[in-house]
Order: C-alpha cells, then structure tokens, then sequence
C-alpha cells in the first residue's frame, strides 16, 4: 500500500503543478487571444488559426489533468481507505484539486 500511495502522491504533485500552470499562465492567456480575435484585434492573417491552437492546447492540457488526476485519485484512494497513510491523503487531495481545474477547463463546467 505504500507503494501505491507514494506513487498517488507523486502523480499527484505533478499534476497539480501542471493543473496549475494551466491555471495561471495558459488560460489567460488563451483567454487574451481570443479576446482580440472577436474584437478584431492586431493578430494578423493568421489570428484565428493561432487561436484555435492556443485553445486546442489548452483542451489537451486540461484533458490531460482530468484523466491524470482522477487516475491518482484513484491510486491515492485506495490506500487511504485501507491504512488512512498521510502521504495517501496528500495524493488524495492534490490529485482532486487537478481533478477540478482539469474538469473546469476540459469540459467548460463552470462556464
């Protein structure tokens, strides 16, 4: 059970950091490009193909949050149901934090 509550909190961490950067750099400014694309910005010829890969990246990584952070949750659950291991609980808790932002941005939940 060790094992698996390390390994939980370890992915865990990585994708809360990444569910993070999403957050806080990707998502502002995806919403920025898009932003000037409907106002009809500076953004060029080629404005609206820059934004739809800006935003088709910003899918993925939050995809990438949503299908990571539920299978740490999983992994990180389990020991803790079993043991109630502190790192098992730290894995738990990031790995839902993950969860959210991957859900909030994956699939336009809260918008």
């Amino acid at each position: 059970m060790k094992a698996l509550s390390v390994t939980g909190l370890v992915l865990g961490t990585l994708l809360l950091l990444l569910s993070l950067y999403l957050q806080f750099s990707v998502v502002p400014s995806v919403e920025y490009m898009e932003a000037m694309y409907i106002e009809g910005g500076d953004m060029g010829a080629m404005g609206g193909d820059l934004w739809m890969a800006a935003h088709e990246g910003m899918m993925n990584m939050a995809y990438t949050c949503l299908i990571g952070g539920g299978l740490a949750l999983i992994l990180s659950i389990i020991p803790f149901i079993k043991t109630k291991n502190k790192l098992a609980l730290a894995g738990v808790l990031f790995s839902l934090v993950a969860l959210v932002i991957g859900l909030m941005h994956g699939t336009h939940m809260f918008s």
